[in-house]
């Protein structure tokens, strides 16, 4: 045998014992990539669920409204406040609902900052709604006569 075959064989048994610690920090540091990623994703999901959540109990909220505004034959309000909204009956002064949401969910008002609802069931005054949590932004749009709004992600 040559000396450099010696010097493999050598090597070979060496390496038969275990995996380097340098060959155990870079499997390690890969792994950890791959498990970082998808709670990544969650969190952005996490995001879309808590306002998309909020819009479907905001949408059930205006529904109330408006059909309390037909069914008791009274105006109905819908007031829209930092940190929460209110459902009231503006003679009365009645809260039919009040509802706390995120402190993070901001709306801005394009041209209305209430939302009443006659005695017919339709929307007195037509306009826009901007409701923005983090970086995602839906519009809300309310027609009048019809009594009906609708809203789309930006």
């Amino acid at each position: 045998m040559t000396r450099l075959q010696v010097l493999l064989l050598y090597l070979k048994k060496q390496n038969q014992n275990g995996f380097t610690l340098i060959e155990m920090l870079i499997v390690l540091s890969i792994t950890m990539l791959f498990l970082l990623f998808p709670f990544m994703q969650i969190r952005n999901m996490e995001d879309n669920q808590k306002l998309k959540l909020f819009l479907q109990q905001f949408q059930s909220d205006l529904f109330l409204a408006q059909q309390n505004a037909m069914i008791n034959q009274e105006r109905t309000r819908v007031y829209l406040l930092n940190d929460r909204y209110e459902l009231r009956e503006p003679i009365s002064s009645n809260s039919i609902v009040i509802r706390q949401f995120d402190p993070k969910i901001h709306f801005y008002y394009f041209s209305m900052s209430t939302i009443e609802f006659g005695t017919d069931g339709n929307i007195t005054k037509s306009g826009k709604i901007q409701v923005e949590y983090k970086n995602i932004i839906y519009i809300i749009t309310f027609y009048l006569g019809i009594g009906r709004f609708s809203y789309e992600k930006l």
